[in-house]
């Protein structure tokens, strides 16, 4: 399973406690899960989103100890192949506005065997000895949560020199990393000479 922007917690956006588990209580534990969300997610961030403002507005509804991502859901339904990707330089819900190279090289390193992501292969990719753009929070056998930078420090741009039907206020990193076949041949003529 991979789970994009969505924290798995009990909040405004789901009737009930219930409706927030995984599979909706009937996936099975041994199926790998990548869950990437940003860390300052408008929707559904621990502080500073509609999720916290509505659990702890007075009569509130969800819950009062948010996490902004799926762990701590995961490891209540017993998962044992977990990774998840808190990406920390990102307000957006949509993670590839400013965080699109991160938001790639992540899901082709998943798919390319998931099973074996969270117990070995993610810290070593991504970790300090690799790539060096996430650090571990939490461990637990064959559960991982990771802080996640950007592939990639050049400046974000305005919206308007990205895309005339982009929202307006939305800074992008247009710096595209780790090309692949499509990418390649997509691109303009002109950036081959």
């Amino acid at each position: 399973r991979i789970i994009l922007q969505w924290s798995c917690e009990k909040n405004y956006f789901v009737s009930c406690e219930a409706n927030a588990r995984i599979g909706s209580g009937h996936a099975n534990s041994d199926t790998p899960i990548l869950n990437m969300i940003s860390a300052k997610d408008p929707f559904f961030a621990t502080s500073a989103s509609i999720a916290s403002e509505v659990a702890n507005a007075a009569g509130g509804y969800g819950s009062n100890n948010l996490t902004g991502n799926c762990f701590a859901e995961a490891a209540r339904q017993g998962f044992s192949k977990v990774t998840v990707m808190n990406f920390l330089n990102t307000e957006y819900h949509g993670l590839t506005v400013d965080t699109g190279n991160l938001v790639r090289v992540a899901l082709k390193a998943f798919l390319r065997d998931p099973t074996s992501f969270a117990a070995s292969r993610v810290v070593p990719e991504f970790g300090r000895d690799g790539a060096g753009l996430c650090e571990v929070v939490k461990h637990l056998p064959g559960m991982i949560e990771l802080n996640c930078t950007e592939l990639g420090d050049e400046a974000r741009v305005n919206a308007s020199e990205v895309s005339d039907c982009s929202y307006p206020t939305y800074r992008f990193h247009h710096q595209y990393y780790d090309l692949g076949v499509h990418e390649i041949c997509g691109r303009p003529q002109a950036l081959f000479v």
